[in-house]
C-alpha cells in the first residue's frame, strides 16, 4: 500500500456501530503470541505502522465517507455474495510488510466481503437482485 495509497479505498469499513470488527491479527512468531488485533476502525494506525503514510493519511481523512445511507433514487443492488473471499488476516507482528502468515476467508464476491456488499440491502430505493 506504500506504493498504492488508493489501494485503501478497497479496505472495508464498518456497516454499523455493531461492525468494527477485527480484520488483522498480528501475531508473535517469536514467542508464538498473539500481540494486537485491529479492527476496521484502527486500519489508519496499522498503515502508519507498515509505513504506509499515504494510505493512511487517506483513511484517517476519508474514512468516514461511506456509501452507507440511502441514496434516495432507485438503485439495482446487484452483487455476487457465494464466492471465498479474504476476510481477515494474521501477519508476523515482527514483519508487518511481509505477505500475511494466514489469509481467514469468508463469503464475498471475491473482491468485497458479504457484509460490505449487501449494506444495500436495506435502502428504501433499492432493488436487490
Amino acid at each position: 500500500m506504500r506504493e498504492w495509497p488508493s489501494f485503501s479505498w478497497l479496505v472495508p469499513k464498518s456497516v454499523g456501530a455493531d461492525d468494527d470488527r477485527v480484520i488483522v491479527y498480528s501475531f508473535d512468531t517469536a514467542t508464538n503470541t498473539s500481540v494486537n488485533n485491529y479492527t476496521l476502525s484502527e486500519v489508519p494506525a496499522l498503515l502508519e505502522l507498515a509505513g504506509a503514510d499515504a494510505a493512511a493519511s487517506m483513511q484517517s481523512l476519508f474514512g468516514s465517507y461511506t456509501t452507507q445511507s440511502d441514496p434516495g433514487v432507485k438503485v439495482h443492488c446487484w452483487f455476487t455474495e457465494n464466492m471465498p473471499t479474504e476476510f481477515a488476516y494474521v501477519i508476523d507482528a515482527n514483519n508487518i510488510e511481509a505477505d500475511p502468515l494466514t489469509k481467514i476467508y469468508g463469503l464475498g464476491d471475491g473482491t468485497g466481503d458479504a457484509n460490505s456488499l449487501a449494506v444495500c440491502k436495506n435502502w428504501e430505493s433499492a432493488v436487490v437482485e
